[in-house]
């Protein structure tokens, strides 16, 4: 079950670092308004994850773009909110000039490419909002794959479509070569 925690004093990027290093196994976002969003992944959602980020991998060191990650990964947003996509892309040509000690940190900036799944306590709004904080904070793709309504929601250049029940997803133009298997996805 997803909580929401209202600090009295919103944490800095340092200590939600911190909060995620002593609470392992939880996801810590802040929101703009800092306010903290606690969201730990069932058994199956974790299996979710792990096929896209497999298919996130695989197809980084095929096409050697630029990274990708996973749900671990803060993103800091120029709205000042630290969220977490399932699973995440970032081109070489923001990544490579990034320093050791800055790449140890949040990124700052949105990534190119978003990836989120709903779990079964996630609110459609909630997702649908975030989804949203990825595309105005400079996401160019944005992917919510939907499991217990089959159903995938794309952004594209800020351009919501509901997709529906798809067996796939081609993620061209931002990730040449990228199609997800959102089947695989779906049947876990």
């Amino acid at each position: 079950m997803a909580i929401t925690f209202r600090p009295i004093t919103p944490p800095d990027d340092d200590e939600l670092m911190l909060l995620h290093e002593i609470n392992p196994g939880y996801t810590v976002e802040r929101l703009p308004d800092g306010a903290l969003l606690v969201n730990p992944n069932g058994a199956s959602g974790g299996m979710r994850n792990a096929h896209l980020s497999f298919q996130l991998v695989s197809w980084s060191a095929r096409s050697r773009c630029g990274p990708t990650f996973d749900s671990s990964t803060g993103f800091r947003l120029p709205d000042t909110s630290v969220l977490s996509p399932d699973g995440a892309f970032v081109r070489a040509d923001r990544w490579e000039p990034l320093d050791r000690k800055q790449r140890e940190r949040y990124f700052a900036g949105a990534p190119d490419a978003a990836f989120e799944i709903v779990s079964r306590t996630d609110l459609r709004e909630a997702q649908l909002a975030k989804c949203g904080a990825y595309v105005r904070n400079g996401s160019a793709l944005v992917v919510l794959v939907d499991p217990y309504r089959r159903a995938v929601d794309t952004w594209r250049d800020g351009a919501h479509a509901a997709l529906g029940a798809v067996a796939e997803l081609d993620c061209e133009p931002v990730m040449p070569g990228f199609v997800l298997d959102v089947t695989t996805i779906l049947e876990t």
